[in-house]
């Protein structure tokens, strides 16, 4: 991947910026830091961004439920973008569009998963499915504010749209990661991830190969009613296409290389409040 043209928002600078229409922000280690809050001047931000007309929505691997908190603390305007990229929601959450998983998919994944007796998740649009608890459930039973079914998976499961399945990993099974990729490798698109509270539980998302974040561009402009321009902002891999995409792509300073990689603007860490620095100080230069 090429890197993009830096940006350097800190300190003076005669650089002059345009707002952006619409604002998208990743959630775990962009909003909230290793301690599960939101730093004070990432608020103030994305109240000031808000105060000036500019939408702000979620760009998240989180479920509806997870998402519809936050978005109600912060008070944003949204559309979100779900599921790392498989659900589009308006600010009410209403859906606006879907890339779920092929039945027949979700049919051989899931034997392949079960085979290889791996931890794993299954989520519907407001449903989520898991055999047993494990640590990563657990968090995102608790983020949820949903109760996930737990046990044997039912036969109606894939009645309703799947847009996520979601493997734990562990250093004894890296490898499952590169079997999926050799495997799945027209149909599932796969992004790996860690969550800033819990840099001990890595885990990989596998979505169908056509749920990118940046297929919803064009929905979301029509459902805004103009075309205009955004900026994104996040710390993990399936962040990369909307930063890639964005007019102003902005990489966490905790990011991995390969996210930073696809940015304009690399924050300080997200400890030191990195994405309310870096958006105040972009604001500054509007």
């Amino acid at each position: 991947m090429n890197s993009k043209s830096r940006i350097t928002p800190y300190g003076q600078s005669t650089q002059k910026l345009q707002l952006p229409t619409i604002v998208f922000l990743d959630v775990d280690g962009t909003i909230f830091n290793s301690k599960h809050e939101i730093p004070l001047r990432t608020k103030e931000a994305v109240a000031q961004l808000q105060r000036l007309g500019v939408r702000v929505g979620l760009a998240t691997g989180r479920s509806v439920t997870a998402a519809r908190l936050l978005a109600s603390e912060l008070k944003l305007t949204g559309p979100h973008i779900l599921y790392a990229g498989a659900l589009l929601v308006d600010g009410d959450f209403k859906p606006l569009g879907q890339q779920e998983i092929k039945r027949e998919v979700c049919v051989e994944l899931l034997e392949w998963l079960e085979a290889k007796s791996e931890d794993f998740e299954i989520y519907s649009i407001n449903d989520y499915y898991s055999l047993k608890e494990t640590p990563l459930l657990r968090i995102n039973w608790n983020y949820a504010g949903s109760d996930p079914s737990i046990g044997k998976f039912p036969t109606t499961l894939f009645d309703d749209p799947i847009l996520k399945f979601q493997v734990i990993l562990s250093e004894e099974t890296q490898h499952i990661r590169s079997e999926l990729e050799v495997r799945f490798a027209d149909t599932i698109r796969l992004a790996a991830a860690k969550g800033a509270r819990h840099q001990h539980l890595s885990f990989i998302s596998l979505l169908s190969s056509t749920a990118l974040p940046t297929n919803f561009i064009k929905q979301i402009w029509e459902h805004i009613g103009c075309e205009g321009s955004f900026w994104s902002a996040g710390d993990g891999e399936s962040d990369i296409p909307m930063i890639a995409a964005a007019d102003i792509g902005i990489a966490m300073g905790n990011a991995q290389e390969n996210v930073k990689a696809a940015a304009n603007i690399i924050t300080p860490h997200v400890d030191d409040d990195g994405l309310g620095v870096t958006l105040l100080e972009l604001l500054s230069k509007i």
